[in-house]
């Protein structure tokens, strides 16, 4: 199944949201996990569509890392699940990684490899719809160990 769509933009927000973890890092010391950086989901709306204009990753260490936006995954947490917070003025709630939350399977829609001490950036192609209980991350994974990361993630939204 696709989720990334062309899409006819009947009605565009014209608002832009943004979202950083400031300088608060996910340590990613486990080379078999996908830590968790950002997760969306819907909030109050049946369906709508998400445009990640770019979203970007900091390698603070000299790790090498892969990241990825998956949609549809499992997400898991040490103590319990990621905290999902209501965004002003959005119909999306974020969660944002601490380092004990991680993620399972999912739908790959776009990965990427990125050096340690780099900075990479990139949006997706185009915009994904988000229907019911759908969700969807960033999330990383060190090639090495002991990565420390930071991300920031800036979004529209566009009505269907």
């Amino acid at each position: 199944m696709s989720y990334l769509k062309e899409v006819l933009i009947i009605k565009d927000t014209d608002r832009m949201f943004s979202e950083n973890m400031g300088r608060t890092h996910v340590n990613a010391n486990n080379r078999d996990r996908w830590y968790l950086l950002f997760a969306f989901k819907l909030d109050g709306v049946t369906e709508k569509y998400l445009d990640i204009l770019l979203g970007s990753v900091l390698a603070r260490t000299n790790d090498d890392f892969v990241y990825e936006f998956r949609i549809n995954q499992t997400l898991r947490g040490g103590s319990s699940t990621p905290t999902f917070n209501s965004v002003t003025d959005s119909d999306f709630q974020i969660a944002i990684g601490t380092g004990e939350d991680y993620v399972d399977d999912g739908d790959k829609l776009y990965a990427k490899y990125v050096e340690g001490n780099r900075y990479d950036s990139n949006g997706l192609p185009s915009s994904v719809l988000l229907s019911g209980s759908d969700e969807l991350i960033i999330t990383c994974r060190p090639v090495s160990t002991n990565l420390d990361i930071l991300s920031s993630v800036n979004w529209k939204e566009i009505e269907i």
